[in-house]
């Protein structure tokens, strides 16, 4: 549950830092809300740029290996024993 209101409360904070960023709605307002955001969205990319890696993680191995192995539990359907009888 603590994971489906973490996005909601960026959300409303979102929406409370805009309001009492825009006084008037002018344009040098909504100018300093975008420059506001681009500097958020690059702040956080740049340990993403140094940490992240495109390596495939053991967990994924896990899934489709559990997959694999229940695909090959499971007797195979042979069509021409069907005729054969």
């Amino acid at each position: 549950m603590v994971v489906f209101s973490i996005p909601y409360l960026f959300l409303i904070s979102t929406a409370i830092l805009i309001h009492l960023l825009l006084q008037d709605g002018s344009i040098e307002e909504w100018r300093n809300v975008f420059y506001l955001a681009a500097v958020i969205m690059v702040v956080f990319s740049i340990p993403y740029l140094f940490f992240g890696s495109g390596e495939e993680q053991p967990w994924n191995n896990e899934m489709s290996q559990t997959l694999e192995n229940s695909a090959n539990s499971h007797p195979k359907h042979d069509e021409n024993q069907e005729t054969k009888t």
